[in-house]
């Protein structure tokens, strides 16, 4: 049986306009039986966003991310979006190193204007 998906809301805005550190919460859309979210902060002086994805409004690891990209086309189509929707023309993404050993921890990622 397909998920219910909840109406799309899709988010802007423009760096200059928030001071530094802002944090952004957002519900993009339901998957699995959870409500998956977002946080993003301003990386201080740098031209860049960290993100943390939330299920249910808890931290969710690394290894539950790659799960989730591996057999659940809506989450891979809700994350898609949400890089979709970086406000620079181009970027790099980055996470931080992960290993078996770390796997656990929450998943992070930032992304850095690259113009």
């Amino acid at each position: 049986m397909p998920l219910e998906t909840s109406a799309k809301l899709w988010v802007s805005f423009q760096l200059d306009s928030f001071p530094s550190p802002f944090s952004i919460s957002v519900t993009r859309r339901e998957v699995f039986p959870m409500k998956c979210t977002f946080q993003c902060e301003r990386l201080g002086e740098y031209d860049g966003l960290h993100y943390r994805v939330e299920f249910d409004a808890m931290p969710v690891s690394f290894r539950a991310v790659v799960d989730a990209w591996r057999n659940d086309a809506d989450f891979r189509d809700w994350f898609n979006e949400l890089l979709a929707d970086v406000p620079f023309k181009a970027f790099r993404w980055e996470t931080p190193a992960v290993t078996r050993a770390t796997e656990s921890r929450q998943f992070e990622f930032v992304v850095q204007d690259s113009p």
